[in-house]
């Protein structure tokens, strides 16, 4: 993955990728930069040391973490109120009975994805 938004990251990574044919660095500019591109997972994960990649914690999703993960099998009804621009990400964690979901908008579309599984 390369950040289009932050110019050392991409530098660095690309100078890894051609000089070594890969991405083989370690601890060096790549991954810190990559790090400091993901905002340090925003404090709510772990920035990887091998690769700059997020693992975030319960309850955090997204590629820096910073979207919250809203466990909705602790809250049955739940309003999320978003600028519209933005992904919400949802979970629904060991339930054994049937349950339903619903999505509404006031003003605008929205795409919805469902995945079932895992992660």
């Amino acid at each position: 993955m390369f950040t289009y938004f932050n110019y050392p990251s991409t530098t660095a990574q690309l100078a890894d990728l051609v000089a070594n044919n890969g991405l083989t660095c370690k601890d060096c500019s790549t991954v810190t930069e990559k790090c400091k591109a993901m905002n340090d997972c925003n404090g709510n994960g772990k920035c990887g040391a091998n690769n700059g990649v997020c693992t975030c914690n319960y309850g955090f999703k997204g590629a820096d973490c910073s979207y919250v993960n809203v466990d909705l099998s602790r809250e049955t009804h739940k309003i999320v109120l978003t600028r519209g621009d933005q992904f919400v990400y949802f979970t629904v964690p060991y339930m054994t009975q049937d349950w339903t979901v619903s999505v509404t908008s006031s003003s605008r579309d929205y795409t919805l994805y469902l995945k079932n599984g895992q992660a």
